[in-house]
């Protein structure tokens, strides 16, 4: 028996048929990639051919086989492209079914199942002494290792049907990476490794690989048909193909457990988690060679033993052997990373000499204390990628160059810089007393441009702060959200000037404030702020000079109380279709901005209402409405009392992990009405614009309203509902007389505030027991037409064209008008709306489609009304239209 090649590959599952006639030549057929394998030959480029349907092997007939066909599967078989040669029955008879005959390829094809064929399973007078044997050129699927430092270790890719694509290492263990190593040339030999050799990009050819470790090539083990995965490239498989290496990614490493930053348990960051090193072999030498990495003194360490106890995680390295000249502990030799018999009792301790490793400075700011942040790392400055940078590592940075662990991120405010991108996805806890000691990519492996070059600022973190316990809004105990947690500041040296500086940062008047020293009483928590000393034109508390946070003498009698004048931040609702409705934003240090949505639920939600005057416990979250500039808050977290959602606990202002699409977007609307067709009728008949008869359009047919218990609050809301004025209208008796059709409204009881006439009180609709002798009459204030009409054509330069996508604004927010059943009487009163007259045409809309609402839908205007809105048509916003469905039209 000869050397058994199998390939496992894309099929379908087909039930063989047992008659049928024979496909004629040239017939199309479904491409089907299936599985192949050569059997019996003497090596791997030749055998006889078989091929796998429903997981049952069968051969192929040979009957008009020719060389032509076995160039297409060898090529099927990842060999040379264009080069196979029909050996005819040499390799002798398999067994199982015979699957195909009259095979009739022209040699370019992709797999065999693209040539003409007779149907699957219909052969004609062959046996298995037909079956079909060739022979093909090459080595089978190409392979190569990209990433790593050598020749024998990296990423492992492969090339199938032309295109390169890795493998995932689900499964992916020793005899997976013996044979990848194997078809590369260096033996049966070979280790899988963590995959630090960056992320393959393409498509993912082989997942679930099952080998028995002989195979010739990797394609040939077991595996799901090709380019079916589960996986993502963050979990592409790499190889060493030695038992040992001498180099490696240049990862993050840093000294934990240890009394200070110079001594403790040496860690590595690989594969997004931190691990340790075993000590076999480890000496001081190695341990010179981890500090020198670290960024400590060159040539000084100590090796430590166990002393700083196990860690956690994987175990990286293991018999490392340094000749004490290597820059990092990945280029001494050791085993392949991840490849360890210890435990972690075995993890290395040691202590390292100098200051505090890696340098950093900020470049590029006229301002000592902000700039584009630089490293120093083996001889040389480089920059920091934005990717991932938060306020943490902002905090890591200032707290490296003497400011405390204050600051914040500011994107790449201070432009771009030179040279090496030494760090990229930095990922700081905000403990750390280094940036290098932070988790991140290899050094100077990065998918960044210098655009993408981080800035800070060392100035003081703007903090959420609050008043608590007062009588109003505008007065109580000061309290700050540092970490978490809210605490409170001590009155030592607190002053009006202080006080003062505390209300701006509340968002209320600048320069205004009064110190009603502990009148609100004591806090809980922590003490943040103590003896605090401001000039007076300070933002912020935190800006002003006070001693480290939570550092204090105090005791929470001593906590500090204000008042201040104004109203707080300044909010508002931008967007919406109802002035209750729409994006988020607040004024903070004169920019409005919006709010991310992070955590945001109706608590929120209702506080922001409450802010901006509606009654307690209404609002609700609607979704997202994206802006434009500031996203000034993030992680919003309110307790449902607070007077403003500035005051709620929250990021520090202006830190976010957002985007503009994550704006957020509220209701402080309990509506929940039907926005019916409405219009104003005259007493002649005909439509009336400011002041007529009052009636709405239910199924199909115009109505009147009852007078009963009819107000000018009523009034309010139907005009409103009309596109006028919100709460202005009149109530003006029966004045424009009797209608016709059915009294429709009875009983309505509005407060003004609603956003239509089914939002109030009233009467079942339809249920009203008057007579036309009290239909309702009313008075509107606002310009007219109440609801704007335009036609939308991006071809022409006019402010008023004559032809295009016809769009109504209705409560300040324009939409289209679909096209079912629209008319030329529909026609003619939109044009006469757009002053055109009663003219017009409906034509094809070639001006694209619309965004947003859709407003109307099954217009039906007798071809008299003032508006096209003033129609009859379902409720507004009521359709089952897309926007390719659009209505234009021309008013030529």
């Amino acid at each position: 028996m000869g050397t058994l090649l199998w390939f496992v590959g894309v099929f379908t599952l087909l039930t063989v048929p047992t008659s049928g006639h024979l496909l004629e030549k040239n017939s199309a057929t479904p491409l089907i990639d299936y599985a192949v394998r050569l059997v019996n030959g003497p090596d791997i480029a030749q055998g006889r051919l078989e091929m796998l349907v429903q997981g049952v092997w069968g051969t192929v007939c040979d009957d008009g086989f020719d060389d032509l066909d076995a160039q297409v599967a060898c090529y099927s078989l990842g060999f040379n492209e264009l080069q196979g040669t029909f050996q005819g029955n040499a390799y002798g008879p398999g067994s199982g079914p015979i699957y195909f005959s009259q095979f009739d390829c022209i040699g370019t094809e992709g797999v065999l199942d693209d040539c003409p064929h007779a149907p699957l399973g219909t052969t004609v007078n062959c046996t298995h002494d037909n079956d079909v044997s060739i022979a093909c050129v090459g080595t089978g699927y190409p392979m190569r290792l990209v990433g790593g430092s050598t020749g024998f270790d990296g990423r492992v890719e492969l090339q199938y049907r032309g295109v390169w694509g890795t493998i995932c290492d689900d499964s992916f263990g020793v005899e997976e990476a013996e044979v990848v190593c194997y078809s590369l040339g260096f033996g049966r030999q070979g280790l899988p490794a963590i995959n630090s050799y960056g992320q393959g990009t393409g498509p993912i050819l082989l997942d679930d690989l099952l080998c028995l470790g002989t195979e010739e090539n990797i394609g040939y083990c077991e595996h799901p048909p090709w380019g079916t995965h589960n996986c993502q490239h963050t979990e592409d498989a790499a190889v060493s193909c030695s038992d040992t290496v001498s180099s490696g990614p240049d990862v993050a490493t840093r000294i934990a457990g240890g009394p200070s930053p110079n001594e403790g348990r040496l860690e590595m960051y690989f594969g997004g988690e931190w691990g340790t090193v075993c000590d076999n072999g480890f000496r001081d030498v190695e341990a010179q060679v981890a500090c020198n990495n670290l960024g400590f003194d060159p040539g000084q360490g100590t090796f430590l033993g166990n002393q700083y106890g196990p860690g956690t995680g994987g175990i990286y390295l293991d018999n490392v052997v340094c000749t004490g000249t290597e820059e990092v502990l990945v280029n001494c030799e050791h085993s392949v990373i991840g490849s360890s018999n210890c435990t972690h009792s075995q993890d290395v301790s040691l202590s390292c000499v100098g200051a505090t490793s890696y340098d950093v400075r900020l470049v590029g700011s006229v301002n000592p204390n902000e700039g584009r942040v630089e490293i120093f790392y083996r001889g040389q400055w480089g920059t920091v990628c934005d990717d991932s940078f938060t306020g943490r590592s902002a905090q890591v940075v200032c707290n490296t160059l003497g400011y405390g662990y204050t600051g914040r991120a500011l994107g790449n405010q201070f432009g771009p810089g030179t040279g090496t991108i030494w760090l990229d996805d930095v990922l700081c806890e905000g403990s750390e007393s280094n940036l290098g000691h932070c988790p991140h990519s290899p050094w100077g492996t990065h998918n960044c441009q210098h655009s993408e070059d981080v800035s800070i600022t060392c100035s003081p973190v703007d903090v959420a702060v609050r008043l608590m316990g007062g009588t109003n809004a505008n007065e109580g105990r000061i309290e700050a959200f540092f970490n978490g947690e809210w605490g409170t500041v001590c009155d030592t040296g607190f002053g009006q000037t202080e006080a003062a500086v505390g209300c701006t940062s509340l968002g209320f008047n600048q320069g205004q404030g009064n110190f009603l020293g502990n009148q609100f009483g004591p806090g809980t928590g922590r003490i943040f702020l103590d003896q605090v000393n401001c000039d007076g034109d300070e933002l912020s508390l935190n800006e002003c000079n006070h001693t480290a946070i939570g550092q204090n003498t105090c005791s929470h009698n001593n906590d500090v109380s204000i008042s201040c004048v104004g109203t707080g931040y300044p909010t508002r609702l931008v967007g919406g279709i109802f002035p209750s409705d729409g994006r988020l934003e607040i004024f903070y240090r004169g920019v409005w901005g919006t709010v991310c949505d992070d955590l945001f639920t109706d608590v929120e939600a209702q506080v922001a209402c409450a802010g901006l005057g509606y009654s307690r416990g209404i609002g609700r979250f609607t979704g997202n409405s994206a802006g434009t500039g500031q996203i000034w808050l993030d992680q919003l977290a309110c307790g449902g009392f607070e007077t403003n959602v500035g005051s709620c606990a929250h990021a520090f202002w202006g830190e976010n992990d957002c985007t503009h699409t994550e704006d957020v977007a509220i209701s402080c609307s309990t509506s929940t009405g039907t926005m019916y067709p409405v219009r104003l009728m005259g007493s002649d008949g005909l439509q009336a614009q400011n002041s007529g008869r009052l009636e709405y359009y239910i199924l199909g047919s115009w109505g009147t309203v009852c007078d009963t218990g009819f107000s000018d609050l009523d009034a309010q809301v139907a005009c409103y509902s009309l596109g006028f004025n919100q709460f202005e209208g009149t109530y003006i008796g029966q004045t424009h007389g009797p209608g016709t059709g059915t009294a429709l409204l009875d009983n309505a009881g509005c407060t003004g505030n609603e956003v239509m006439i089914d939002d109030c009180a009233h009467s079942i609709w339809g249920a009203a027991s008057c007579d036309h002798s009290t239909d309702v009459s009313i008075s509107c204030v606002g310009p007219w037409p109440a609801m704007p009409v335009r036609l939308v054509n991006p071809n022409s330069n006019s402010s008023n064209p004559t032809q295009g996508r016809l769009e109504i604004q209705y409560y300040g927010t324009w939409g289209t008008v679909c096209d079912d059943a629209f008319t030329t009487s529909d026609v003619r009163v939109a044009c006469a709306s757009l002053g055109f007259g009663y003219i017009g045409s409906f034509i094809p809309n070639t001006f694209g489609a619309g965004v947003g609402q859709i407003w109307l839908d099954e217009v039906n205007c007798l071809g008299n009304e003032l508006n096209i809105g003033l129609c009859g048509h379902n409720n507004w916003g009521e359709h089952n239209c897309l926007h390719s469905e659009d209505t234009a039209i021309s008013c030529v």
